[in-house]
């Protein structure tokens, strides 16, 4: 787990081109929304802040589905840095418009899966308020046992992108080989998941420090918004990277011990030809 850390910070820092890319991505749609976000924050205290039109939600989707580019440009890239030792950007196009299908539909589906928990998860909330004691009891069990489903449902469809992208597989087959390198063997669940913590918390520390500056920028709202832009932006844009690397090494490292631990199991469970 250290060295996929450790790897993935290299790559970041030895492909700062790709965070220029990310980077750039988001300067744009920061910029182009800058006058919504400055009209929602303009009301006088006491009074509801405007909510933005159909403008906004246009450049909400718009900005979705360029990320959906830029993210198979990404995974594509950094599968090649890490293979190869260096990202090919020239071919950053070429990877976005490759996967961009899987990935699209992919997010799509990962939407209603999480649509449907969410519902479900409503439900137990709703039933608890409003059944007795012994309802609230057995919905306050069933959903503790919802969300620990719902956490180890996450961690397994954590390489799910990953896979689809280094395998060169379909949106199922990579859903599929997620789950598979999850849970075989069951500790990797354990694994992904103490990873995930870790990279969250150093984000988190990170964006902490980097946005305390907006924070005492916040009375000449301009400046808080290009602060937020172009500083966090930039430091937002190369933990992003980082991440990215982060989990798609390990990904090849869990890949490699579950293919000899199958490779074993296979060796001692065959059946020599009679």
């Amino acid at each position: 787990m250290i060295e996929a850390i450790k790897k993935g910070f290299s790559v970041a820092s030895k492909n700062l081109k790709l965070v220029l890319i990310v980077y750039g991505v988001g300067i744009v749609f920061g910029l182009i929304s800058l006058p919504f976000i400055r009209r929602m924050g303009a009301a006088a205290p006491g009074i509801a802040p405007v909510i933005p039109g159909g403008g906004f939600l246009i450049i909400i989707i718009l900005s979705v589905l360029v990320q959906i580019f830029v993210m198979g440009g990404v995974l594509g890239s950094v599968q090649e840095a890490i293979k190869k030792g260096a990202a090919n950007i020239a071919e950053f196009v070429t990877f976005g418009k490759k996967y961009y299908l899987r990935l699209l539909l992919s997010g799509l589906l990962g939407f209603v899966i999480a649509a449907v928990y969410g519902f479900i998860f409503a439900a137990l909330v709703g039933g608890m308020a409003a059944g007795g004691t012994v309802i609230k009891i057995i919905l306050g069990l069933l959903l503790a046992i919802y969300i620990l489903f719902g956490i180890t449902l996450t961690v397994m469809l954590v390489f799910w992108p990953y896979a689809l992208v280094s395998e060169d597989i379909g949106v199922i087959a990579g859903l599929k080989k997620s789950i598979e390198i999850a849970r075989k063997p069951i500790v990797n669940l354990f694994k992904i998941l103490a990873l995930v913590v870790i990279m969250v918390l150093v984000a988190f520390l990170v964006n902490l420090a980097i946005s305390l500056p907006q924070v005492l920028l916040r009375k000449v709202v301009i400046l808080a918004n290009l602060y937020r832009i172009f500083i966090v932006g930039a430091v937002g844009a190369y933990l992003n990277i980082a991440l990215v690397s982060v989990l798609m090494a390990y990904y090849f490292t869990l890949k490699g011990g579950s293919q000899t631990a199958a490779a074993q199991e296979g060796t001692s469970t065959e059946i020599p030809n009679l």
